[in-house]
């Protein structure tokens, strides 16, 4: 191979191994980006100091605070127990800067989301928020999730002990798959009934139907392509999210009204 050749041979390979490294790595920042939050959420359940370090620690502005306070008092929650905090970045590249999120304990908004929002969005946006503090969401989510991994782990245990041969061993692999599988989309279907839930029941305490509605359609996309393959993936995409479909959403907030 000439010089000229094995060049453009070694910048092609380098642009594609550090495309490639790039792309592994972002990725990689996304998984640990979002563990970390999921575990400081429910760090909440026993200590505040790791997930303020993580979800945000600073306070947002006074009136702010306030308006958000008066709204979680409709909801009869007890408002020396709940922090009112600006999420941090790290929050903010996992569940974005336009929303919310809530723990045990708290609740992160971004102040400048929250200042472009209507009185009547926003004070849907908190309530969502409010309820899942009010019903213990997350410590009922851990729950849930200890089941199902107790019942994956036990269910792995009686089908290795059924493993004799090939056959069977082929039967434990496939049943590994579904079982995995199950409880996943369970536990997914859990969290998206927890999300239903705070929708219905902030709209219904709040009496801020519309503004819920609203409050979804800004997220909602057009979407133009009508083709199979985009139908397919939408819907693959709905059963492994943990929120509702966006069109489901303000289609029972907005039969409420």
């Amino acid at each position: 191979m000439s010089k000229k050749y094995f060049f453009l041979f070694f910048l092609l390979t380098s642009f594609i191994g550090q495309s490639g490294a790039f792309s592994v790595t972002e990725k990689f920042k996304n998984f640990v980006d979002c563990s970390i939050v999921g575990w400081a959420t429910i760090s909440s359940l026993i200590s505040t100091d790791f997930q303020f370090r993580v979800l945000g620690s600073e306070n947002v502005s006074r009136p702010l605070e306030d308006s958000i306070r008066t709204i979680l008092s409709e909801l009869g929650l007890q408002q020396e127990k709940i922090h009112v905090k600006q999420m941090s970045d790290r929050l903010a590249s996992v569940v974005s800067r336009a929303n919310a999120i809530a723990t045990a304990n708290a609740i992160y908004v971004d102040e400048k989301f929250m200042h472009y929002l209507s009185p009547e969005q926003r004070r849907a946006l908190i309530g969502h928020e409010g309820i899942h503090i009010k019903d213990n969401h997350v410590l009922c989510r851990l729950l849930v999730l200890c089941l199902g991994l107790t019942l994956y782990v036990g269910s792995e245990v009686f089908m290795l002990n059924k493993i004799t041969d090939i056959k069977s061993l082929s039967l434990f692999t496939a049943g590994t798959a579904a079982n995995v599988t199950a409880i996943v989309l369970g536990l997914l279907a859990y969290a998206r009934y927890q999300e239903r839930t705070a929708d219905l029941k902030s709209a219904e305490l709040l009496q801020c139907h519309k503004g819920a509605a609203d409050l979804w359609k800004l997220y909602q996309l057009p979407n133009e392509d009508k083709s199979v393959f985009t139908k397919l993936k939408a819907w693959v995409a709905d059963k492994f999210s943990t929120h509702p479909n966006l069109d489901e959403r303000v289609a029972y907030l907005s039969g409420n009204l």
